[in-house]
């Protein structure tokens, strides 16, 4: 990898860098890979199990919807109760775990499982291949980004952590890397794609989205910014209600995972 670094100094106005990088071929390759969907799972790999935790229905809907085609096995949970209860009867290979949620949150889920994982395999200190299999990874799932928070979770036993809203990629490469999982991608035409995202790009627009009142905007940035799909749905149908364009352009992009997108433009259209 290499890169020309160059600077500019002007009197009175500071000074401006600029940088180019050269990324090595296989980087490059890799992020053209990333862009296309996932379809499938490369043959030859074991039906993975995938518990989904979080105490808003759409949300995990949305991850069903997106982990479906890869044929692993898939169950949910709405509160951390839930959660524990699925691990102790179904033994998942991965959890997603929403770290607020009513009844029992995230910490409190994820540290009795931690405790029992412990007991289990004090118990089966004699089979160490066993014992291995008895921890589960867990990653969480939170609209905090702050990085205190970050550290409280990944000290209670959780293996990695994902800020909502979370991007269609990242997640696939989460479950590549803890579960080592290879992936069928679609061949979709570049063209076609190109088109539909020209057409959203119509509708979704910052001086369109500055249109709206504030009694619609501001929800939906915050809703967005949350992660809370449910609200971003409620208050998208109040939107349809002075431009359907414009809603239907928002739920698309909510459908197709193009949740870092929309934030963009929303955080634009607050500025």
């Amino acid at each position: 990898m290499g890169g020309d670094i160059s600077f500019q100094t002007s009197l009175g106005q500071g000074t401006t860098f600029s940088f180019e990088v050269k990324l090595p071929l296989s980087a490059v390759e890799e992020a053209v890979q990333q862009t296309r969907r996932v379809i499938g799972l490369m043959p030859g790999q074991r039906k993975f199990r995938i518990l989904i935790v979080d105490d808003i229905w759409e949300n995990r809907a949305l991850l069903i919807k997106l982990l479906s085609p890869l044929g692993v096995e898939l169950r949910e949970a709405a509160n951390g109760k839930e959660a524990f209860e699925q691990w102790s009867d179904w033994r998942p290979d991965l959890i997603w775990m929403d770290m607020r949620m009513p009844v029992m949150d995230g910490y409190a889920a994820t540290k009795l499982i931690r405790q029992s994982e412990a007991v289990l395999i004090a118990k089966l200190h004699d089979e160490p291949a066993t014992s291995a299999q008895t921890r589960v990874v867990i990653i969480a799932l939170s609209a905090s980004a702050f990085e205190h928070d970050r550290e409280a979770i990944l000290a209670i036993g959780c293996d990695d952590f994902l800020a909502k809203p979370f991007r269609e990629a990242v997640i696939f490469e989460e479950m590549a890397k803890y579960l080592g999982l290879q992936y069928l991608y679609e061949e979709e035409p570049p063209s076609s794609r190109g088109t539909e995202r020209e057409t959203e790009q119509t509708a979704l627009t910052p001086s369109r989205l500055a249109a709206l009142p504030c009694e619609l905007k501001d929800p939906l940035a915050r809703a967005m910014a949350l992660g809370d799909l449910e609200e971003v749905q409620q208050v998208v149908d109040k939107i349809a209600q002075t431009d359907e364009e414009l809603a239907r352009g928002i739920r698309k992009m909510v459908k197709n995972y193009q949740v870092e997108e929309l934030l963009e433009l929303i955080a634009t259209m607050t500025k």
